[in-house]
């Protein structure tokens, strides 16, 4: 507790330091102010801009991002905060979760910007030195280019984009069933996975997880146009889900692809609230007990498949050892 203490006084006095002082002090301070004020060539960020302050979700992670996005705040620039979970380096296995959902984030943010021709800059400089080898990886597929300054320099180096193509299309959808659940958090035993290439998984202690350019790949193929994800229901993603014959026939009635990709992509996030006990449970799925009278008899919960002007739900029942039936699909609640 005593250690808590100076150190949340230790930060307190830093950030009062930072805020109070201008450009060549925020240089000084912060590794991260450093590279970003390279960028505009010494000067404040421009207040047209977009920036995005990426932290991990440890203590020291949050406020530094706080107190980054206060001295930017001060400045007229546009800061925002967005925390990646699982990012910490003290395990490789959850590190790995979080490298999966810092690409998730960047396919799910950066290309409705680039279609709206933002130029689009990754800044290396500062972080764990883990983040910034997935950052320099990531930036090669969602960035226009990333920039990098030496400590104990104001020199900026530019890294231009590398013109990637993927051709794995046919590789993924060959091996689905089991990169479906490295992607959904469950490591398999590496005799599972013999036959996939080696640079789209990676081995700890006997186990698999898909590796960093495996996670670029996978999301890649999620949302392309050749996918199997947008051309019918896939089997369920584990032995711990089971579709009912009435689920079955009730998706059968989605006639559009891309309802088919999102309610695949949710029984997806749906397999992942399993593997963690509940604790992944974003808003845009949602489960949670059903409240008044079940539509079918023996639902006990709920989850979204989307949520817009057609609204679709997924309803179903926990077996006692665990497993989830998904028993019902409705439109329009």
């Amino acid at each position: 507790m005593e250690d808590r203490k100076l150190l949340e006084a230790h930060v307190r006095v830093r950030r009062e330091r930072l805020l109070s002082g201008g450009i060549q002090d925020a240089r000084k301070a912060s590794a991260e102010l450093n590279g970003l004020l390279g960028v505009y060539g010494g000067r404040a960020p421009d207040p047209r801009d977009v920036l995005f302050l990426l932290h991990t979700d440890t203590y020291l992670g949050t406020t530094v991002a706080e107190a980054v996005a206060a001295w930017l705040e001060q400045k007229g620039a546009r800061a925002h905060i967005v925390r990646i979970e699982y990012l910490a380096t003290n395990s490789i296995e959850t590190f790995h979760w979080g490298i999966q959902e810092l690409t998730r984030w960047c396919d799910e943010t950066l290309p409705e910007y680039r279609r709206q021709h933002y130029h689009i800059v990754f800044n290396l400089t500062g972080g764990f030195k883990g983040v910034q080898g997935v950052l320099n990886t990531l930036g090669h597929v969602y960035a226009d280019e990333m920039v990098y300054i030496f400590q104990g320099s104001d020199s900026l180096i530019r890294i231009p984009r590398l013109p990637v193509r993927w051709e794995l299309d046919d590789c993924i959808t060959t091996n689905l069933p089991v990169l479906r659940q490295l992607w959904n958090h469950r490591p398999l035993p590496v005799a599972q996975v013999k036959g996939i290439p080696e640079s789209l998984v990676i081995e700890d202690n006997g186990m698999a997880m898909l590796s960093v350019f495996g996670s670029i790949a996978f999301e890649q193929y999620r949302k392309s146009k050749n996918s199997v994800y947008a051309q019918r229901l896939l089997d369920p993603p584990s032995s711990q889900v089971v579709f009912s014959d009435r689920f079955k026939r009730d998706v059968e009635g989605i006639n559009e692809a891309e309802r088919i990709r999102l309610l695949n992509f949710q029984i997806d996030d749906f397999d992942r609230y399993l593997v963690e006990h509940g604790t992944y449970n974003p808003r845009s799925l949602r489960v949670h007990p059903w409240v008044g009278r079940p539509p079918v008899p023996g639902i006990t919960h709920e989850f979204y498949a989307w949520s817009d002007s057609d609204a679709g739900r997924v309803f179903f029942h926990f077996l006692p050892d665990g497993t989830a039936v998904l028993d019902h699909f409705r439109h329009h609640i």
